[in-house]
């Protein structure tokens, strides 16, 4: 007689041959993740309720004021007068009489441009507009942060609704979110290995670039070259576009004011806070500086992309 063959079942339970054992069923996270959604709604929510009823009720527009008098000055006078200290007075005064001090408008011209579709809006509805905008960046940037480091979107919201900056940016109508966004955004592209179009989206970040100054280092300590030429091409394409709209006088002129600070003729001075305000000489700013570069590098050299990314 010959032997019958080994059933299935029969192959699986003889000797030497036992079936693994199934994994033990993951825990669903549902719960907490939901929980993490209702503390962040919740936090969130009384920040950026509040903000919407300071603005569309009182008309309270804090750092909005300047986005929007750029926006208006480009439309009525053209983009010579973007940085023209009465220019600004002018404007803001008659929008937003209420709302004082007079602050300058100190973001790259190209921006205006983007600013200026606000003003087809009168400046309460705008304002409005402005605040939904930001909180929908923050939602999206919280979204390409979490899938580019593998976190749950919960567990990412929660952490920024606790995270005071986050929340205070909207509540005094800064333009920050959009920043978040486009670097959030550029970091995703990156942990997808779209390298060139993560430069490129990362150069949109040049709305403010002071912050973006020391990523170039990462990517060449990383000898990322195609992060790197997308970033150039991208920041080509802005300055180019900066050129055609003040041309090289107004740009050395925009130079100028964020080098020698405030404009003597506004109201506010102590609100620019930069490198010179910090430190008071040049032999304190150069180590300084040097010293800067010399961190980011040492943390390109050791840590993965990502983390050496957040670190510029």
């Amino acid at each position: 007689m010959t032997a019958s063959p080994a059933t299935g079942l029969e192959a699986a339970t003889a000797p030497g041959l036992e079936a693994a054992a199934p994994d033990p069923p993951r825990p669903r996270r549902t719960g907490l993740a939901a929980l993490q959604f209702l503390a962040a709604g919740l936090i969130g929510g009384l920040w950026i309720g509040y903000t919407v009823w300071q603005g569309a009720a009182l008309g309270v527009a804090a750092d909005f004021v300047p986005f929007y008098s750029a926006g208006t000055i480009l439309r009525a006078q053209g983009p010579h007068a973007l940085y023209d200290s009465s220019a600004m007075r002018e404007h803001h005064r008659r929008n937003f009489p209420y709302q004082q001090p007079v602050l300058p408008f100190i973001r790259p011209p190209f921006y205006a441009l983007a600013l200026a579709t606000l003003t087809f809006l009168p400046p309460r509805p705008a304002l409005v507009v402005w605040l939904a905008v930001n909180v929908a960046a923050l939602a999206a940037a919280l979204f390409f942060i979490s899938r580019a480091l593998r976190v749950a979107w919960s567990t990412v919201t929660w952490h920024a609704a606790i995270f005071f900056p986050a929340v205070y940016a909207i509540f005094n109508r800064q333009d920050v979110p959009l920043v978040l966004l486009l670097a959030a955004l550029g970091y995703w592209l990156l942990a997808r290995g779209s390298s060139f179009a993560a430069g490129l989206v990362l150069a949109l970040c040049s709305i403010k670039f002071h912050l973006l100054l020391l990523i170039p280092v990462v990517f060449l300590a990383k000898r990322n070259w195609r992060a790197l030429q997308g970033l150039a091409v991208g920041a080509a394409a802005l300055l180019l576009i900066s050129l055609l709209m003040l041309g090289p006088a107004g740009l050395a002129g925009y130079a100028g004011m964020l080098i020698h600070r405030t404009p003597p003729s506004m109201e506010f001075p102590q609100r620019f806070a930069n490198l010179s305000n910090l430190a008071a000489g040049t032999w304190i700013r150069i180590p300084l500086v040097l010293l800067a570069i010399g961190a980011v590098i040492a943390t390109a050299l050791r840590l993965p992309p990502l983390e050496a990314l957040a670190c510029a």
